[in-house]
């Protein structure tokens, strides 16, 4: 379940062009949601969230089109997942945490302050 609601997520991002929510098998809901209720986050964190956004799209850049021409919705699914699993992968990779990326990513679609500080730093 959890798998399809992070696909779902970080689907959704594929197509919008959002900051993506991703969680890995071994991050909690719990431990999310507290670190979504941080007020402001360190410099160094938000530099690595930078860092993902910049991957998590050349991800999306990849996935989509191979994505919107799948004939069958196994398929579609199946490069979702990999999608997923890319985007946890360039997120881990900036030293990031995935309750910290997703907390961030929560703060900055509903902080104008911090989505002006991030989006400064793009």
């Amino acid at each position: 379940m959890k798998t399809i609601l992070t696909t779902t997520a970080l689907s959704l991002a594929l197509l919008t062009g959002a900051p993506a929510m991703a969680q890995d098998s071994n991050s909690g809901q719990a431990s999310t949601q507290q670190q979504q209720q941080k007020a402001s986050y360190n410099e160094a964190d938000l530099q690595k969230f930078v860092e993902a956004q910049s991957g998590i799209k050349d991800v999306r850049n990849e996935y989509m089109p191979k994505i919107k021409n799948a004939e069958k919705k196994d398929k579609q699914r199946e490069l979702q997942m990999s999608a997923n699993d890319e985007m946890v992968s360039v997120i881990k990779k900036t030293g990031l945490d995935i309750k910290t990326y997703n907390a961030i990513a929560t703060a900055y679609q509903s902080n104008a302050d911090l989505r002006e500080k991030i989006n400064g730093m793009m």
